[in-house]
């Protein structure tokens, strides 16, 4: 009898534990790095990806390069003096590749499922701004074969095949945004869905990668059915959380890398400043609110800076917010 109770023990347990397996099949996921989620969601990661690439370290480069700031410590002081090289670049690409085009791709295929076309349209809007930086920035980039798990090596197209094909991608979007199919979403942080301020950024895109490919006529139409009302701009939203939504500009030179990035010797602010024999200014303006609103002497580190003051953060009245502010929008 006792074998037998113990016998009918194990076999009570095997079931117990079988039935629990089959509650819990599927469900042994980390939270904290999810393998899925909604259109809409996809949507919202996707949109902070690009403002890390459009606002990071691609645009303190090309800030320097043209000369409106300065590479002042460490490894930016080689980019004062013009030395750079392919590694400098890599995580702009992995993070406009990996997780920009990547998320972008995968949010229009699951909106097309729901045959969300308002939906559809932004992904590739989305796409057509990230493949024609790639292809501006680089030349010659993967665009059929990119972000695709179907292959490793993705093929490389010739610059002028990508940029046609971003035009063909964003007269696509700007049918979907048009068709008046598909609901939108709040987790949109650009224009929430606002399928008529998409349609107007499609155009402006279309316009300015016409510019680059010399077609100048066809830019000036794109750009009549652009975005024509400042209010209207793509503006990267930010608050005053580290670590969170900090003005990416803001974290860099205030928290994150002090001192590497100023604007000590930089042409840009001579332009504005009346004092400078190359000031551009003339009787009818005055250029010194825009100095100020982009630049301040001795903020933070010392020399002329990037005007980073915050109202209702770094004590600032809102008269003195500058540009680079812990909250100030970013255009994109």
């Amino acid at each position: 009898m006792k074998i037998k109770y113990i016998s009918m023990v194990l076999l009570t347990g095997l079931i117990s534990l079988s039935a629990c397996k089959k509650l819990t099949d599927g469900l042994d996921v980390n939270p904290n790095q999810p393998t899925d989620a909604p259109a809409d969601l996809q949507l919202n990661g996707t949109e902070v990806a690009s403002i890390l690439v459009y606002e990071g370290n691609l645009a303190r480069i090309g800030g320097i390069f043209s000369n409106s700031f300065s590479g002042s410590d460490r490894q930016y002081v080689e980019y004062e003096n013009y030395n750079s090289n392919a590694p400098d670049y890599d995580d702009a690409w992995d993070i406009l590749y990996g997780n920009v085009i990547s998320n972008a791709k995968i949010g229009e295929m699951k909106a097309t499922e729901l045959n969300n076309k308002l939906q559809m349209g932004i992904f590739q809007v989305i796409q057509a701004q990230a493949f024609g930086t790639a292809a501006s920035l680089w030349g010659d980039v993967p665009f059929t074969e990119a972000s695709s798990s179907e292959f490793a090596t993705p093929q490389f197209e010739a610059q002028a095949d990508v940029y046609a094909k971003v035009q063909t991608l964003l007269d696509n979007a700007i049918a979907n945004l048009s068709s008046g199919v598909g609901s939108g979403t709040s987790k949109d942080i650009f224009f929430s869905s606002d399928a008529a301020k998409w349609v107007a950024t499609a155009y402006t895109l279309k316009a300015r990668y016409f510019l680059h490919t010399k077609n100048y006529a066809l830019a000036i139409a794109a750009a009549q059915q652009g975005i024509l009302n400042p209010a209207n701009n793509m503006m990267a939203p930010h608050g005053n959380t580290y670590n969170s939504d900090f003005n990416v500009y803001y974290s860099f030179t205030v928290y994150d890398r002090p001192v590497y990035l100023t604007a000590d010797g930089a042409y840009n602010p001579m332009l504005l400043d009346a004092s400078t024999s190359v000031y551009k200014g003339n009787a009818k303006t005055n250029e010194g609110a825009r100095l100020n609103y982009l630049y301040q002497e001795d903020i933070y580190v010392g020399g002329l800076e990037l005007n980073s003051l915050s109202a209702d953060f770094d004590g600032s009245g809102p008269d003195d917010t500058g540009f680079f502010g812990s909250d100030a929008k970013f255009p994109l």
